[in-house]
């Protein structure tokens, strides 16, 4: 399972300097929040044994180790497998994070 929801974007930085200036603060404990329950929803989808796929285009902890982090504590049959912040001055040129979890197989 490939799980994208929508992020805060601070990607954009890099093409619009004034990003910041735009963005709705007050909008992001709800960006947060429907992450979470975007990577529970689809939780429930993984079979025993899969992997799920965490990918949000932000460089923004809050929104890439700590939800993962919350997610992985309330769910004990999910563990990380792997996680990775890139950055824009890495050579894909791209701010992302992605998290890759597996199910623990129960059979």
């Amino acid at each position: 399972i490939v799980v994208n929801p929508i992020s805060s974007s601070f990607e954009k930085i890099r093409m619009y300097p004034d990003y910041l200036l735009h963005f709705k603060r007050e909008e992001f404990d709800g960006i947060i929040a429907h992450q979470k329950e975007v990577l529970n929803d689809m939780s429930t989808f993984v079979d025993n044994g899969g992997t799920m796929l965490y990918i949000v285009d932000t460089m923004n902890k809050k929104e890439t180790i700590d939800v993962v982090n919350s997610f992985i504590a309330e769910h004990p049959d999910f563990s990380l497998v792997e996680q990775r912040q890139i950055f824009p001055f890495e050579k894909e040129d791209a701010s992302l994070y992605y998290a890759v979890m597996k199910m623990k197989d129960n059979d």
